[in-house]
């Protein structure tokens, strides 16, 4: 007959001490250390509970007993292995700057769970142990073959050391920056942010591009096309001036432009240069090649088509010239807010506009910059820009005002040659007319007095612009100077 009184007392006891263990548990979850092992312990102290209840039934002679004690030493073992490998490997041995190999540490592991369980099932399950290396031998020869060849991957990559965490490589198909290398796989963050596991057997046997070593310093290659009509000098001068003006591109070692092929429809340039950081080239690349159609729009350099069999539809000259012209009476009305201009008359502001190229800008591109010389007036066409000035002693940057379509900039420089007071960059894509020193020269030549009213206008726009917001940023004495001096300079700036 069961009695049902001593198996429930037996029972509250074993809740007693299993409550016990959990309040111990909760304890030891303030050691940061066993965090980690949080399941672990959860586990062992469930089995644990389980374990006393039995016990105090005294029902230790049934036949799974030694099934649970088998567990319970296997939890004990592996709760203490872990706690050896977060204090004394990465605790202690890296704070005396030993760096012990993922690999190494994973195969320790294995060498000691298999050693305990062989232990555990001779000592508590009483099997043989010439029966389980039998078994286990067939396990690693039909299962884990490819575990080992792996493995003796992995201590190969290890010993040779092609790469380490944090390079960039390519193996294959697959590039990206290495995360770190066990003894199965080595894992690699793609630009995609994903994660690409490639075993170590399959790279041994690949072909590896370290991009990081010997150095990380790494030269990247570009190629364009271009007409032939336009010399290469000059294609030359371009993009080196854009490599120069592009973030992440260094300017040491010197990038170069090398000529490499005449082609069927155009010359081909090849575009090198350096960077010191392999997972941002392809975002380099982008602004180089988004940046060169706005400066070839601008320096009259085309990309040709190739050459094909087509049919044109003719445009006749008669509608192409009223194309032009529809378009350059809309500028001249633009150039209505434009006060400087407002001595020229109509036929006057026509010529200016039709002998003025309209230039392209991409978003964050400068267009002046402070402290450069300048001959040029901008009227802003399409887009958006923003001024500002670079402080020469506060090291800090003054936001100055923001320009959109029909505003311009630059009058003060078209008209005496002086330096640019401010910087100027595109805050998107932005079209610009760029009336130039030599297209205005035409119009004061044939009327003088026109500088004398210039004159007069520039003065008062300059006392009204900088007192409102540029007079905290520069020097009075070039702000108020008197009309005299600004006629006269720009008599002798235009050869009056």
């Amino acid at each position: 007959m069961i009695d049902w009184t001593n198996i429930f007392t037996h029972f509250v006891y074993a809740s007693g001490l299993f409550l016990i263990g959990f309040v111990l548990y909760y304890l030891l979850m303030l050691i940061p250390e066993m965090r980690k092992n949080r399941i672990s312990l959860l586990l062992l102290l469930f089995i644990s509970g389980i374990r006393i209840f039995l016990s105090l039934c005294k029902v230790d002679d049934l036949a799974f007993i030694k099934y649970i004690n088998a567990l319970l030493w296997f939890l004990f073992f592996w709760i203490l292995m872990q706690l050896t490998d977060n204090i004394l490997i990465d605790k202690l041995l890296v704070r005396k700057g030993i760096n012990v190999p993922l690999f190494i540490k994973d195969i320790a592991k294995l060498i000691a769970i298999i050693i305990v369980i062989l232990i555990i099932m001779k000592g508590i399950l009483g099997e043989q142990i010439s029966t389980t290396s039998a078994i286990l031998s067939a396990v690693v020869g039909f299962a884990l073959q490819d575990v080992l060849g792996n493995l003796i991957a992995g201590i190969a990559l290890n010993m040779e050391h092609p790469f380490k965490p944090g390079d960039w490589i390519k193996i294959d198909e697959h590039w990206g920056k290495v995360i770190g290398t066990s003894w199965r796989a080595t894992r690699i963050l793609n630009i995609d942010n994903d994660y690409i596991i490639v075993p170590n057997g399959n790279i041994a046997s690949s072909e590896i591009i370290n991009y990081s070593r010997p150095s990380i310093l790494h030269l990247h290659r570009l190629t364009i096309g271009v007409n032939y009509d336009i010399p290469p000098n000059k294609v030359k001068n371009v993009l080196l001036e854009i490599l120069n003006d592009i973030d992440g591109v260094l300017k040491k070692p010197n990038p170069r432009i090398l000529l490499s092929n005449y082609g069927d429809f155009a010359i081909t340039y090849d575009i090198r240069f350096w960077i010191n950081d392999y997972g941002k080239h392809i975002i380099i690349c982008d602004d180089i090649m988004s940046r060169i159609w706005y400066y070839f729009k601008r320096n009259d350099i085309v990309i040709p088509f190739p050459i094909r069999n087509i049919t044109v539809q003719h445009i006749s000259e008669e509608i192409e010239t009223l194309q032009k012209e529809n378009k350059y009476k809309q500028i001249v009305e633009m150039l209505k807010n434009a006060d400087i201009l407002k001595p020229l008359n109509y036929e006057e502001k026509y010529k200016l506009v039709s002998h003025s190229p309209i230039a392209f800008f991409s978003k964050d591109e400068i267009l002046v910059k402070q402290g450069e010389k300048g001959d040029s007036f901008y009227l802003i066409l399409d887009g958006e820009v923003e001024i500002y000035f670079e402080h020469p002693t506060e090291n800090r940057i003054i936001h100055l005002d923001t320009l959109k379509q029909g505003n311009f900039f630059g009058e003060t420089s078209l008209l005496t040659g002086e330096k640019r007071g401010a910087t100027v960059k595109a805050l998107e894509d932005t079209q610009v007319l760029v009336i130039n020193h030599d297209n205005f020269k035409q119009i004061l030549q044939n009327n003088p007095n026109i500088a004398e009213e210039l004159s007069i206008i520039i003065h008062e726009r300059a006392i009204q612009k900088y007192e409102e917001s540029i007079s905290k940023t520069t020097s009075i004495k070039t702000i108020k100077r008197d009309k005299g001096t600004l006629l006269n300079k720009i008599k002798n700036f235009f050869g009056l």
